[in-house]
């Protein structure tokens, strides 16, 4: 069964799923708008490209990941000048994309360190449907053929299609990196370039953990126990192991605790080296009354393996019947070994899973049923939403999510997974964050006014707390009754910017909301608009002699007489206002479209300039001309209008300079262009929401 579409994969995964800005169902282009990735030059249509080759007779030459740009590992940076770029063509005379279907021995690692990134492939190559989603059929080095190939990998809630050409890197006609076992297969090459192309470069993807690649292969949830020897007592490894294998879960294992890079034990294992799991099962003895608990395990190199007891060449298999021995033992040098279970959890220290389906993350006694799921991108932004750890004074500031268990038996218990996964620091060679999240019984009444308080978050444990840990992802199960939760996720440093993706399943209905403002103009109790008034006897003297004195022939105002005002106001300031921000103020004010102010218009921007002046001024604390994102709220607040998180950290990426801070002016602008987005909102008929309307209108 092929996949065309991410929903026809996710479709026998969950039984729904829920998010914020994007569609976790269909499959982006690089740097296509909500992908979640930045462009990096026009984007590319797979299907688009090939057709206009075909029609013109050319071979496809990926501008966005070209032979002179690519970084490449650390082997052969300085010998760059000694690889030639090859297509399959030029490399054998019968290539093939695929040739007798795709297995783990068609993955064997070239001269980059990406042992990470090939073990993960091979464990995920015996999900023949999840495969088809990878690597799109239709693709061949004969048919229709213009050197064009793409595959596709989920990056944060979204499936991503990378587009590249087939040149690949060669040394005197061979392979430097990945390579198949068998020579005219391509398959495996060509997407370990597309893997390069997606992390900027082969550099980037030297080093790093099974899950994370993984999770770039399935979307799932993954778990990572480090020296699993202490730990095997408390979480029953092999039963995990056990449910994972049989509910086409994924595992990875390494041995972290050395010093060196990757050296060679006298056991034939290696050091610092990313092994996949491939099969975990139990066999009887001879005599039926002993059994073995073994796991087989793989070396992404295709050779060097483990041996001691049940390797290839073991007396132990002496003890099993022999069906049992023909059907498990394959003697050949090709990477794959069995291991007994103690001996596994004795040599090896780290042990990773990857849960496309969160079923697999039940027992071995427990049903499987059917989760819901939800997913939102999210953020931390230095000085305006990112508070640090519990124990932080401004920890309030970190993203609040309210959760929702709907189940009208309130005694009941339910399993609630979250996944936390910090995005984008691989591309940017960016080391990964210590990360975590906190889980808070709340009840409506309190979250009926918005984001939990300092006070209330100050004077209360949480129900579950995470952790913090350095890794890309951390998941949590906790077991919540019927009720109000919030979640709010966090780093080790209130300083921190980094963005991410929160992730929550459960077997029972549930719902997620950002536990945050409501974005809009605050209203008095009757329900209108607290607004400026004027009549003649409220018309301040002043005020209009300053108007007289600049408003043109036609009694009116612009926008350059209108800069003249200001400049004049602030002349003790020694500042002046920009031509950006008095047009407009004039824009907001100009109900008629006339580009103009009369004395009415002029006199009620008058009012709100002297108030916002008087605003700023009040969270300016420390005089500095300048106020922070978390006094922007308050400010904002004070100047009745209320904003949520995402909006805040967009003005702040907008108008603060570049200590991240906020000057008068440009707070003026702000609240100018918010009063104007919220009102023409309210009084319009905008399909959007809210949120996502003044986003993509406030960044212009």
């Amino acid at each position: 069964m092929a996949f065309n579409s991410a929903r026809d994969f996710f479709a026998t995964q969950h039984s729904s799923d829920t998010c914020t800005g994007f569609d976790p169902t269909r499959i982006y282009m690089l740097g296509e708008r909500n992908s979640g990735l930045k462009p990096r030059g026009i984007l590319q249509n797979y299907n688009q490209l090939k057709a206009y080759h075909l029609q013109c007779q050319t071979l496809f030459e990926d501008p966005q990941f070209s032979p002179e740009t690519i970084e490449m590992g650390d082997n052969w940076t300085k010998m760059r000048d000694s690889i030639k770029w090859l297509r399959p063509k030029e490399i054998v005379e019968y290539p093939k994309l695929v040739r007798d279907g795709k297995d783990r021995f068609d993955i064997n690692q070239g001269d980059l360190g990406d042992c990470w990134f090939l073990a993960a492939v091979a464990d995920v190559v015996r999900n023949h449907r999840l495969m088809d989603l990878i690597v799109p059929a239709g693709q061949s080095f004969h048919e229709d053929y213009a050197g064009i190939f793409h595959f596709r990998f989920w990056q944060y809630g979204r499936w991503i299609d990378i587009v590249i050409d087939d040149r690949l890197p060669t040394y005197k006609g061979k392979l430097i990196y990945l390579k198949s076992n068998r020579p005219d297969e391509f398959w495996t090459p060509l997407l370990e370039k597309a893997c390069a192309k997606l992390y900027g470069s082969y550099k980037n993807i030297e080093g790093g953990f099974t899950s994370e690649a993984l999770q770039d292969l399935t979307g799932g949830l993954t778990e990572i126990y480090d020296e699993i020897l202490k730990l095997h007592h408390i979480y029953n490894f092999f039963e995990m192991m056990e449910v994972s294998c049989r509910t086409q879960s994924y595992m990875g294992c390494g041995i972290t605790n050395s010093k060196e890079v990757e050296g060679e034990q006298s056991n034939g294992l290696y050091t610092r080296h990313a092994y996949s799991i491939t099969g975990v099962i139990r066999i009887n003895d001879v005599s039926g009354t002993a059994d073995f608990k073994l796991v087989r395990i793989r070396n992404p190199w295709g050779q060097c393996e483990w041996t001691g007891d049940w390797s290839d060449n073991s007396d132990r298999w002496e003890l099993v019947p022999e069906d049992t021995k023909q059907q498990l033992l394959r003697v050949k040098d090709d990477g794959e070994f069995w291991m007994e279970f103690k001996d596994f959890i004795t040599n090896y220290t780290l042990l990773e899973f990857c849960h496309p389906n969160p079923a697999s993350l039940k027992t071995a006694q427990e049903e499987v049923r059917r989760w819901k799921s939800f997913m939102i991108d999210g953020a931390w932004v230095a000085k305006v939403t990112s508070g640090g750890l519990p124990n932080n004074k401004d920890f309030y500031r970190n993203p609040q999510y309210l959760v929702n268990i709907n189940d009208p038996d309130k005694s009941k218990t339910h399993v609630i997974l979250i996944g936390l996964m910090q995005k984008n620091r691989r591309i940017h060679r960016l080391p990964e964050l210590p990360i975590g999240f906190a889980i808070y019984r709340v009840i409506n009444s309190i979250v009926n006014g918005g984001r939990l308080s300092r006070d209330f978050l100050g004077s209360r444990k949480p129900v579950y707390e995470r952790q913090i840990e350095k890794a890309k992802q951390v998941t949590g199960h906790v077991e919540l009754s019927s009720g109000s939760y919030c979640i709010i996720p966090f780093t080790d440093d209130s300083r921190t910017n980094c963005e991410f993706l929160l992730r929550v399943y459960s077997d029972v209905p549930f719902t997620v909301i950002e536990q945050d403002d409501e974005v809009g103009m605050i209203r008095q109790e009757d329900g209108t608009v607290l607004r400026d008034t004027i009549d003649s006897k409220a018309a301040d003297l002043a005020i209009k002699h300053v108007y007289k004195g600049f408003a043109g022939e036609d009694e009116n105002i612009s926008w350059v007489e209108l800069k003249r005002i200001l400049d004049l106001l602030l002349k003790e300031e020694k500042k002046e206002f920009s031509k950006e921000v008095c047009r407009s103020m004039v824009a907001l004010m100009d109900t008629d479209q006339s580009g103009k102010l009369n004395f009415h218009e002029f006199f009620q921007l008058w009012e709100k300039i002297g108030t916002w002046r008087g605003t700023f001024r009040n969270f300016d604390l420390d005089q500095s001309g300048t106020i922070s994102g978390p006094e922007l709220r308050e400010a904002l607040r004070a100047s009745e209008i209320r904003v949520n998180n995402r909006i805040l950290n967009m003005l702040m990426l907008r108008y603060a300079n570049e200590k991240g801070e906020m000057e008068m002016e440009d707070f003026l602008h702000c609240c100018i262009k918010l009063t104007a987005m919220i009102q023409m909102y309210e009084t319009e008929d905008y399909k959007r929401k809210r949120t996502d309307w003044i986003i993509d209108t406030i960044y212009t």
